[in-house]
């Protein structure tokens, strides 16, 4: 069904709350509902689960945009909590070794990008040029 559908139907949503998300099909996890040390935001998953598109299929592969509005607003609401809560929110996965990702990612509020060693030197130039009022490109 379709959300104009549900709106037309006067259901409550088709969508959970961008405030609780999870793995856990069963029962999504409210921010306040539990004590972390640390968040970390598995970007690949995230933007599969978010995007309804299954990563491994090739056919849906141009419909998974990591940096689809939908994904970067979860990610910008769980960094924004994680400051109010003084909990530290870190990112890893495909979005933080993409230098494109970055000012994204930065503008949503991430300060902690965990990257593979090989994209370290690219993410830090980037983040170097952006600092000083640069591009991407």
């Amino acid at each position: 069904m379709s959300c104009s559908a549900c709106r037309r139907t006067a259901l409550p949503r088709c969508f959970p709350s961008w405030e609780s998300w999870s793995k856990s099909r069963r029962r999504p996890l409210r921010y306040l509902s539990f004590k972390a040390a640390f968040f970390s935001i598995g970007s690949n998953d995230l933007a599969q689960y978010v995007l309804a598109c299954d990563r491994s299929n090739g056919a849906l592969a141009p419909l998974g945009d990591p940096l689809h509005p939908a994904v970067l607003e979860l990610i910008a609401r769980t960094a924004e909590h994680g400051r109010r809560a003084g909990i530290s929110v870190s990112l890893c996965g495909d979005m933080a070794g993409d230098p494109r990702c970055l000012p994204a990612l930065l503008n949503c509020g991430l300060r902690e990008l965990s990257v593979n060693a090989s994209a370290l030197a690219q993410i830090k130039h980037t983040i170097d040029r952006l600092s000083s009022g640069g591009s991407v490109g």
